[in-house]
């Protein structure tokens, strides 16, 4: 396609307000990205080694966009979202996440890498996502709430908090 452009971090960057991507690839490799907001539209996010922090909800991934991960991080404050139409393809690393997961369309299956829902406060799974692995290290008094039937293939970790399927069916180890 013509007018896509590469950004490959080659050092540390601090965004003060969003991230927007839109055409082209977002490449994080062993650096570090913060901004307190992320779309991407129709692009790559790549991340082998690199940590993405996101100070208050994001990434969105739109329809047509794509999430390649093998060893990075991402941290988020607030909402990740697979919006229908965007693809993954996790091997490994974290998404550290304190708010919800939304995964819509069936469309989060990672042959690998882990899930952790943090912080204080509730976080709800929304959409049907399949998780490789996915922990719970929330507060003493928060819990992580299921709001639809997922699967988590490979395990499930609680370290702190509280987790409640809320009724949704919950297949572990598929």
């Amino acid at each position: 396609k013509t007018g896509l452009v590469t950004t490959h971090l080659k050092t540390d960057v601090d965004v003060s307000h969003q991230v927007l991507t839109h055409g082209g690839n977002l490449i994080l490799d062993g650096h570090v990205l913060t901004s307190n907001h992320c779309d991407i539209y129709g692009d790559n996010l790549i991340n082998n080694g690199g940590t993405f922090i996101l100070t208050e909800s994001g990434p969105y991934f739109h329809d047509g966009s794509n999430y390649v991960c093998s060893a990075g991080v991402i941290n988020s404050a607030g909402t990740i979202w697979f919006q229908a139409g965007s693809t993954e393809d996790i091997t490994g690393g974290t998404i550290y996440l304190e708010g919800n997961f939304t995964a819509t369309g069936g469309n989060f299956t990672p042959t690998g890498g882990t899930v952790v829902f943090d912080g204080s406060g509730r976080s709800y799974i929304y959409g049907s996502p399949d998780f490789f692995d996915m922990s719970v290290a929330k507060d003493s008094d928060s819990t992580t709430y299921g709001h639809s039937d997922f699967t988590i293939t490979n395990s499930l970790n609680l370290v702190s908090g509280r987790f409640d399927p809320n009724g949704y069916a919950v297949t572990i180890g598929e």
